[in-house]
């Protein structure tokens, strides 16, 4: 499941667009900071 949602998070911060790449950075930078929770915790 985890790893299942790994490749979907990278998945997503690889989708860019012109007008939406501003979004997709800060919450790519989100999930990073929740997958290194996450790494820490298991």
């Amino acid at each position: 499941m985890l790893r299942e949602l790994q490749e979907l998070v990278l998945n997503y911060c690889q989708i860019t667009s012109d007008e939406g790449l501003v979004e997709v950075g800060k919450y790519c930078g989100q999930l990073q900071f929740l997958h290194l929770e996450i790494s820490i915790v298991s």
